[in-house]
């Protein structure tokens, strides 16, 4: 076979099978992973780092179910950088705080390449009852055809009466309130307008649930100021309530969370490539196209051809002359062959 039938490969229908199996493979073998699967990868390699910080009563794998759940219903959270939303997820499991965005305990809220965590109402709460000295604690909104009157001073009093009306008005106040285990009470109020301030600080103020969760988000408003001022004795469910407000205070200030985590080197692991992914690649890359032994390695052996049937050969005939040698006499026209003298 000539050398220029070498050099783009073997000619005529199997060059063609060759080449349409190429570009076959190529897609199935060289085809990228998705941004949810090369996440779920990231999650595994920082398994045993948030295993080390989930608190006891939650299970890692349950929090890794969540975490996959959090990004597939916000797709956007895939465009964060992955240390930035690992960040945020190893943080909600050592606050013991599930980011599902369905309980309200926390959630993952992206702001361009920066994933942001903010503590739900419910996530205060749950932190302030571990605390082991607050025997009740909520915060509730106003609406303007409700009673409610309070004052501070040494005579603290709030009082609030909700409207049975089909439509109590609008919102007009928030307010949280706690018992602590010795009988003694405290409470915080917030307008409306003090709430709305807040909210156009906070960098997720046009998406999240400031939009969706609006009276949640209020509440939680409220609730954060009251924290600071709630007596805590166990020093971890103190720490972790102090750092959910400090987080939640920043994002509330528009200012960039600092979640203290160190994220070991995060090499995602890369797909396989075949030999035919690699022929394919030097084809791509402009690199000289491969010799027929190159795809031959690749694809494997081609299937076997089938067995051709040889004829017997005729033994050969010699011409006379040699003593010993047996010579076949020449065919009389008036002799039928195979019949004796």
């Amino acid at each position: 076979m000539d050398a220029q039938k070498f050099e783009g490969g073997r000619e005529g229908p199997e060059t063609e099978r060759i080449e349409m199996s190429a570009q076959q493979q190529q897609g199935e073998i060289v085809k990228p992973k998705s941004a949810v699967a090369t996440f779920r990868d990231l999650l595994e390699q920082m398994k045993p780092q948030m295993l080390k910080a989930l608190p006891k009563h939650l299970d890692i794998d349950r929090m890794l179910r969540i975490a996959m759940t959090s990004v597939q219903k916000v797709p956007k959270l895939l465009e964060c950088s992955p240390q930035s939303l690992l960040a945020a997820v190893i943080q909600c499991a050592q606050l013991g705080l599930e980011p599902d965005g369905v309980l309200g305990e926390a959630y993952l809220i992206p702001y361009g390449k920066i994933c942001t965590l903010i503590p739900g109402y419910r996530g205060l709460l749950k932190l302030a009852r571990q605390s082991g000295e607050v025997l009740m604690i909520e915060a509730r909104v106003v609406h303007a055809h409700d009673v409610f009157t309070y004052e501070y001073g040494l005579d603290l009093e709030c009082r609030h009466v909700p409207s049975l009306d089909d439509d109590p008005g609008l919102l007009t106040h928030v307010y949280a309130v706690a018992r602590m285990k010795n009988g003694e009470a405290t409470f915080e109020v917030m307008t409306k307008k003090q709430v709305d301030l807040v909210r156009q600080r906070s960098m997720a103020s046009g998406s999240g649930p400031w939009v969706t969760d609006y009276e949640e988000m209020a509440k939680k408003t409220v609730l954060r100021r009251l924290c600071k001022m709630l007596p805590l004795s166990v020093e971890k469910e103190r720490q972790a309530l102090q750092r959910a407000v400090t987080l939640d205070e920043r994002e509330a200030a528009g200012m960039a969370q600092d979640f203290d985590i160190v994220l070991p080197a995060l090499e995602p692991a890369s797909e396989p490539k075949s030999k035919l992914a690699a022929v394919a690649e030097r084809r791509t890359l402009g690199a000289p196209a491969p010799s027929v032994l190159d795809i031959d390695d690749a694809m494997g052996p081609l299937p076997d051809a089938p067995p051709v049937e040889e004829k017997p050969k005729a033994a050969p005939k010699k011409k006379g002359g040699v003593v010993g040698e047996d010579i076949e006499p020449p065919i009389s026209p008036d002799r039928e062959p195979g019949s004796d003298d």
